[in-house]
């Protein structure tokens, strides 16, 4: 066992694998292999793959980290790339330490004016904060059409903070009809995914309210967000199959989102002219 721990364990001094010329501290637990890499090519190789979990050598043992501890923005509009409007923050990450070791913990509820909002969102790897910057590149971007087109659920269409990726939907949804799992369970579960021995420090939500004219904030889960972006979600798909999807003049009406049943009586489809007459009807 201590032989197994101890090859878990960098040499020191240890080179990024990928540049060969900074120190190599961080290491990705979702890639295949798990070298270990500088700040800047960890952000670089996971430029379109957000959601992914990271571990960072502290000396001593691996620390959890996440991209957004080390600078990174996620980029919408340009698959993955920078919009060429947003010119003053190329390389934000530059900002951060160069060392790898992460940034003070943000505030989630506003930008701070800054170019680019910071949204929660949820895959089935767990629950992960980021800097989301958009396209500008057509006015004032369409923030929840962006994120559509990235395969992001926005949990909200006029103040959009949070999101649930279209894997995540389906995830649910398989787990729902196969394993019966119920909402609260699957979330509980993304929770301990994110954080297994604290899954009550996962913050996920803010939600402000007033006592007595004192501002307070608490944190919550996401399990109704959930619930109704699940729903809407199912809805949606139910009304592409059923050709209802697309820009169309027709509105599903009475039974038209229904699933035809082989097994149901229908008259003139599985039943005789006259079962009317059977004795046996």
């Amino acid at each position: 066992m201590h032989a197994l721990l101890d090859l878990d364990a960098p040499k020191e001094p240890h080179v990024c694998r990928s540049c060969g010329v900074m120190e190599g501290l961080i290491r990705c637990k979702d890639c295949f292999g798990q070298h270990l890499l500088c700040r800047n090519c960890i952000i670089t190789s996971h430029n379109l793959l957000p959601f992914h979990r990271l571990e960072r050598w502290d000396g001593c043992c691996f620390q959890s980290t996440s991209l957004f501890d080390q600078g990174f923005i996620l980029n919408v509009g340009h698959g993955g790339g920078q919009c060429p409007l947003n010119e003053s923050y190329t390389g934000a990450w530059q900002d951060f330490p160069d060392d790898g070791s992460p940034v003070d913990e943000p505030n989630i509820m506003e930008d701070d004016g800054r170019s680019f909002d910071v949204l929660v969102l949820t895959d089935i790897a767990g629950i992960f904060t980021h800097r989301v910057s958009w396209c500008r590149c057509n006015g004032p971007p369409e923030k929840p059409m962006e994120l559509f087109r990235q395969q992001i659920f926005p949990a909200s269409f006029n103040r959009v903070k949070s999101g649930f990726t279209f894997r995540v939907l389906d995830h649910f949804y398989m787990d729902a009809m196969e394993c019966k799992t119920a909402a609260t369970s699957f979330f509980q579960k993304l929770r301990r995914l994110t954080n297994n021995c604290f899954p009550k420090k996962v913050h996920v939500s803010p939600k402000v309210f007033t006592i007595q004219s004192v501002l307070l904030t608490q944190w919550q889960n996401r399990y109704r967000e959930l619930m109704r972006v699940s729903r809407q979600w199912r809805d949606l798909l139910a009304r592409k199959r059923f050709g209802y999807g697309h820009d169309t003049d027709k509105k599903p009406g009475n039974g038209d989102l229904a699933l035809f049943c082989p097994a149901c009586p229908q008259p003139g489809v599985n039943l005789p002219d006259d079962w009317k007459n059977e004795p046996d009807q």
